[in-house]
């Protein structure tokens, strides 16, 4: 006669408490390791990142103006051409326009 082979059952990999201990620390350890390794990202990123101080202390580099006796404008001298204003001044179109571009 032939064995039937459809009662069999399942068997777990690692049957009984002791299965369920080897996966659980499995688990944990994975969970642990991405932690750390998460942990140490946010720590080097945090790292490079200007304190409040810096950030309220900044001041943009501004170009070296050269008048004239009379006033008038001779030359100016910048590695980069910025002029620092207040909110106030920047023109409402152009507020506009940040905010289209960042509703997109």
């Amino acid at each position: 006669m032939a064995e039937s082979t459809g009662n069999k059952r399942f068997r777990p990999r690692w049957p009984g408490p002791r299965g369920r201990w080897i996966g659980l620390t499995i688990v944990l350890g994975g969970l642990a390791l991405a932690g750390g390794v998460a942990l140490g990202a946010w720590s080097h990123i945090c790292d490079q990142c200007p304190s409040i101080a810096q950030i309220y202390a900044f001041e943009p580099k501004e170009a070296t103006r050269v008048y004239a006796a009379d006033g008038s404008l001779l030359h100016e001298f910048a590695e980069e051409r910025r002029t620092a204003i207040e909110y106030e001044q920047v023109p409402q179109h152009v507020v506009e326009a940040f905010v289209a571009v960042e509703d997109k």
